[in-house]
């Protein structure tokens, strides 16, 4: 259980179809470097619109059981012949864990479970844990060992999801993954394969990241 991230995290494939359907191949892109913000930046791939994407996200120390660094966004991805006055229009097709561990954290300081100055909580701060969960992928399950508590273990069913999509932002902005804005950002929905994202900023640079195994009801 996520205080901010939601239910669980990992690494996956992700399939994209930029829109128009003009194009009938398909690429393959592994990234080498991720970045933690969304910014004007070279791009790491050029796609046609019409052209398929099978790609993944980031794999980091973060993503391991030691813990450690979040590997950032993957992109920009320089979609060609698109102009400041397209909107780009992106298919997610399949989204699927490529990963059999998942790390979730709860904090005192930010969240749900945190007071800040608009909510005022009376019970001193949660303690900062982190949590590893087990990803069944076969039966499509998330598995959380919980050995102090009265529940002590948790099975939930996985709904992968892509929990950030964006252009970059206009001039010299740059924006964390964290925040959503007019150029996309951090947007999580239940709705997963098979959505269509419309994203209305002008731009022609793709960043995509942060996959989530599941997100809370």
């Amino acid at each position: 259980m996520n205080a901010y991230r939601g239910f669980c995290c990992c690494c996956w494939f992700i399939f994209l179809l930029p829109f128009l359907l003009t194009a009938q191949d398909t690429l393959r892109f592994t990234p080498a470097v991720g970045y933690q913000t969304f910014k004007v930046r070279e791009p790491v791939l050029r796609m046609k619109p019409g052209q398929v994407l099978i790609s993944e996200t980031m794999m980091g120390p973060y993503y391991t059981k030691e813990g450690g660094a979040w590997p950032g966004e993957v992109g920009p991805i320089y979609i060609e012949g698109a102009t400041p006055q397209d909107q780009l229009v992106v298919k997610l097709l399949r989204v699927r864990p490529n990963r059999d561990l998942a790390p979730a954290a709860i904090s005192g300081n930010f969240g749900g479970l945190a007071s800040d100055v608009r909510v005022r909580l009376l019970n001193p701060p949660v303690p900062n844990e982190r949590f590893l969960w087990q990803l069944d992928r076969k039966r499509n399950l998330g598995i959380l060992d919980l050995k102090r508590s009265s529940v002590p273990r948790i099975e939930a069913p996985l709904a992968p999801m892509l929990g950030r999509l964006a252009v970059a932002p206009r001039g010299e902005e740059s924006y964390t993954g964290l925040w959503p804005g007019y150029f996309g950002g951090t947007g999580n929905s239940r709705r997963r394969d098979g959505v269509f994202a419309h994203l209305s900023r002008r731009g022609v640079f793709l960043f995509r990241r942060r996959p989530c195994a599941a997100r809370p009801r």
